[in-house]
């Protein structure tokens, strides 16, 4: 008779990942919504709403824990760690959201990218990520 092998395993069960699961854009100089919901592919006629690209911004909802921080990228650049809810592009003091700097959006295509993170400064576990183009 031969010698029995024996494996050991543990079963853990999985814990709330946090997701970005909705991105939304915002004029950030009237605090106006202009889509509650962005997707990829969408088209916005700034030029018919009397919008500058500058003055827009993006606010981020999540599912699972709530994250310490958010790390935001513009076109594969990261432009800002938010650490203090709402988590928005460019920041905010007190609810009101900042506009862009100088050289933010410009007219074209762009893609918004926002991670999760379980602690602040962009430390901790990366929960799942939204990109936007």
């Amino acid at each position: 008779t031969g010698t029995p092998l024996t494996r050991s395993f543990e079963l853990v069960a999985p814990g709330p990942e946090t997701r970005i699961t909705a991105m939304r854009l915002v004029n950030a100089h009237t605090e106006a919504v202009l889509d509650w919901d962005m997707h990829t592919g969408e088209k916005y006629d700034l030029g018919g709403l009397g919008i500058p690209p500058a003055n827009l911004t993006a606010q981020v909802f999540w599912t699972g824990a709530t994250p310490e921080s958010v790390v935001f990228e513009v076109d594969g650049v990261q432009v800002r760690v938010e650490n203090v809810q709402p988590f928005t592009l460019w920041g905010d003091f007190g609810g009101n959201t900042f506009l862009g700097p100088e050289l933010g959006f410009t007219y074209g295509t762009h893609t918004i990218a926002a991670t999760p993170y379980s602690g602040v400064d962009a430390t901790g576990t990366a929960g799942g990520a939204l990109s936007v183009t």
